[in-house]
C-alpha cells in the first residue's frame, strides 16, 4: 500500500505473528517460546474466523452484565459514512447477529 494505506483515518490493519521452524528446532537451544493462554470459559460463538471471512481480533472479558466472553471480529466490507471497517461482537452465535 505504501503512503496510501496511512491516507484515510479509516485506515485499519491486522498483525500476526507466526512461529516457522526448522523439525529439528529445540526452544532451550535456539531461544524463543511462544505461551498461549486459554480462556477462562468456553467461548460463545466461532473463534478464530468466521464463513464471510471476517477475523478475529480480540475478545471482550466478561462482566457483571454480560456473563460470556465475547470473541471480536473486523469486518472490512462494512458500508457507511465512518469508512468500511467495523469492529463487532456476535451476540447470538448467528453471524448476522451481532452488535
Amino acid at each position: 500500500k505504501g503512503k496510501r494505506g496511512w491516507e484515510k483515518p479509516t485506515r485499519r490493519s491486522v498483525s500476526w505473528l507466526v512461529y516457522l521452524n526448522e523439525p529439528d528446532w529445540e526452544p532451550r537451544e535456539h531461544g524463543g517460546f511462544i505461551r498461549c493462554f486459554q480462556r477462562k470459559n468456553r467461548p460463545s460463538s466461532h473463534v478464530g474466523a468466521l464463513g464471510n471471512g471476517d477475523l478475529q481480533i480480540g475478545w471482550l472479558r466478561a462482566t457483571a452484565q454480560d456473563s460470556v466472553e465475547r470473541p471480536v471480529f473486523l469486518d472490512g466490507r462494512r458500508q457507511g459514512n465512518d469508512g468500511i471497517c467495523a469492529m463487532y461482537t456476535v451476540v447470538s452465535g448467528d453471524a448476522d447477529d451481532n452488535v
